[in-house]
């Protein structure tokens, strides 16, 4: 259960308990003491507490819900299930504020996929789909659980490391792009294909600009592209 559920869930709680209370001031503005009033009907307070408990707690666990999924849907690209951009953006900025604050490394993976548009335009946009989540689940395979990967573009992916050295994000994004290249993807029936990936990575120099970090790990990526494409580019400095 998430936090923004058991909050209103606590909510609801609370707000039961306006009925007893509710009744309790009615019945002193009648001039009827509280303990008197109470005493006489005191199955009528259990009434209230209980019935308007369960009902308020309820509806906090329902409305719980769907904020949660509402948030899921404002976080996360529809296709693939993964990070979208805005989120992605979000997050970089916040972990380069710690990486600043506390000294820690901070790496970013990006890639393209290559050639995609022929997969599109030969054998439709449903297959390109396929292919966009096939790929997209066997990277997330290769992630660590506080990993933040994301679509930032049509077949643009990129993945945060908090905490990650470049050498150890060089591994994963070789493991990745190994996924990718030596494993074939069932278009239609009888038909399969691989999909390869152009991959940059980089690691956060410290006061470095949110756009300058970005904008490195892109040009990796294009130094990949300019090299034959399926290859990974590391930028050191």
């Amino acid at each position: 259960m998430s936090n923004v559920t058991i909050t209103r869930i606590k909510q609801g709680i609370l707000l039961s308990l306006g009925f007893p209370i509710g009744w309790l001031c009615i019945e002193m503005i009648h001039g009827i003491s509280p303990i008197e009033s109470i005493m006489s009907t005191s199955s009528l307070y259990v009434y209230m507490s209980v019935g308007s408990l369960l009902a308020f707690a309820g509806f906090g666990w329902f409305i719980g819900r769907k904020e949660d999924y509402i948030l899921q849907l404002a976080i996360h690209d529809s296709l693939t299930g993964i990070f979208n951009r805005r989120y992605f953006e979000a997050r970089l900025e916040e972990e380069i504020l710690r990486a600043q604050r506390d000294n820690i490394s901070l790496c970013l993976i990006s890639f393209d996929l290559d050639r995609f548009k022929s997969v599109n335009d030969n054998y439709g946009h449903a297959s390109g789909d396929r292919v966009l989540k096939t790929l997209t689940d066997r990277a997330k395979a290769q992630l660590r659980k506080h990993d933040v990967f994301a679509r930032v573009g049509g077949e643009e992916f990129s993945i945060m490391l908090p905490n990650c050295q470049l050498d150890d994000a060089e591994q994963m994004a070789e493991r990745i792009r190994l996924s990718f290249s030596r494993q074939s993807i069932v278009i239609t029936k009888g038909k399969s294909i691989v999909v390869t990936a152009s991959f940059g990575g980089v690691k956060y120099q410290y006061k470095e600009s949110f756009e300058n970090f970005l904008k490195r790990a892109d040009e990796a990526v294009y130094a990949s592209k300019n090299d034959g494409r399926n290859k990974l580019t590391l930028i050191r400095s």
